[in-house]
């Protein structure tokens, strides 16, 4: 190609690649939808670390107990690499945590009563929506490294589903007895 016309064209591929794939001073800038996920992971993540804490402190039962302290330390970490990534892609979170509902009426529930809820909000429900948008955002996130922290994600969620799932169904055996 001659040089004039490399000079007409590099200008609308320049334009193109940039388009494409925005630049940060961190790398790949973070798409909306990546943008979502994190934001969205960081909050469930830093509510099940709470709740988790209240549920050593609460719960008699030592399954249970070994199953929050797994979910806190999990989630705190998922919500710490979370951070470091916005961070280097250069987007800004939020300074102060949402309101968390879920969270209070945890607070206001005692033994057995507490463990339910805890279960089913929290070692259930919370782990099983956040396998599957870690699931969903390995397989078509945009940001390569946004994508592996959420595939690396995956089994860790998937045993803690799996033990929840398995310490609802003694539960509710427990139950059937009494």
């Amino acid at each position: 190609m001659p040089t004039s016309a490399l000079v007409r064209v590099f200008p609308a591929l320049l334009a193109l690649a940039l388009a494409a794939a925005p630049l940060q001073a961190g790398g790949l800038r973070l798409q909306p939808n990546d943008e979502e996920f994190v934001l969205r992971a960081i909050e469930r993540g830093e509510a099940e670390a709470e709740a988790s804490r209240l549920a050593r402190q609460r719960t008699q039962d030592p399954a249970l107990r070994a199953l929050a302290r797994q979910i806190e330390t999990a989630s705190a970490e998922r919500v710490r690499r979370l951070r470091q990534l916005a961070r280097q892609e250069g987007m800004t979170l939020p300074r102060r945590a949402l309101p968390r509902p879920q969270l209070a009426s945890l607070r206001g529930l005692q033994d057995g009563d507490f463990d339910r809820a805890y279960l089913e909000a929290i070692a259930l429900d919370s782990q099983r929506t956040e396998l599957d948008r870690h699931l969903q955002q390995a397989d078509s996130g945009v940001n390569p490294v946004l994508r592996r922290q959420a595939r690396r994600a995956v089994p860790v969620l998937e045993r803690q589903v799996a033990e929840a799932q398995r310490l609802a169904e003694q539960a509710a055996q427990r139950q059937a007895r009494d």
